[in-house]
């Protein structure tokens, strides 16, 4: 699982604080956009994305999701944050349900 993001900015921010509360942060692995040269506006960074924020959830199956309250769910299913979620939660969604279209 991958974050593609800057740290420090707001959203992103809201990323890592979820996945620190779950315990994931060893999980993941952190990608640096670099906004000022306007990485997140190149042909590569909109494949994952088509408009061009940041952060981005890249899964180890190639899913991108680009918005914060859909990765925020997503992260809830990793497998060690079973006590954010409950040991009797719901079977898990489509990945990326909640993005909007």
């Amino acid at each position: 699982m991958k974050i593609h993001d800057i740290p420090g900015f707001p959203n992103p921010l809201r990323i890592r604080i979820a996945l620190a509360e779950k315990g994931l942060g060893d999980q993941v692995e952190f990608v640096k956009v670099d906004l000022p040269a306007a990485e997140n506006r190149q042909a590569a960074f909109l494949a994952k994305n088509p408009t061009g924020t940041v952060p981005v959830l890249e899964l180890d199956d190639g899913l991108f999701i680009g918005e914060c309250t859909a990765i925020t769910s997503e992260t809830c299913w990793a497998p060690r944050s079973a006590a954010m979620r409950g040991a009797t939660s719901l079977p898990k969604v489509v990945p990326g349900a909640s993005t909007w279209v």
